[in-house]
């Protein structure tokens, strides 16, 4: 976790573990069920990504929507 957005009050480590419930990559599934890990992976991994926190499962998992981010990281 590098930035969060002004108004978002939510405490975060550096890395979190996420559960992808929708994504908006052109280069993936917006379905996350039709994703496989190396997709994920080979789209993913060293790119900066916005992820919109829709939940936080009990066990600290953030469910969110995961998107390319914008000009400025958010």
């Amino acid at each position: 976790m590098t930035h969060k957005k002004d108004g978002n009050k939510g405490d975060y480590s550096e890395i979190e573990k996420i559960k992808i419930l929708q994504t908006d990559i052109m280069s993936l599934p917006a379905d996350p069920n039709e994703c496989t890990k190396e997709q994920i992976q080979e789209n993913l991994v060293g790119s900066f990504v916005k992820c919109e926190i829709k939940d936080k499962e009990n066990d600290g998992t953030l469910a969110s929507v995961v998107s390319h981010s914008g000009q400025g990281g958010y």
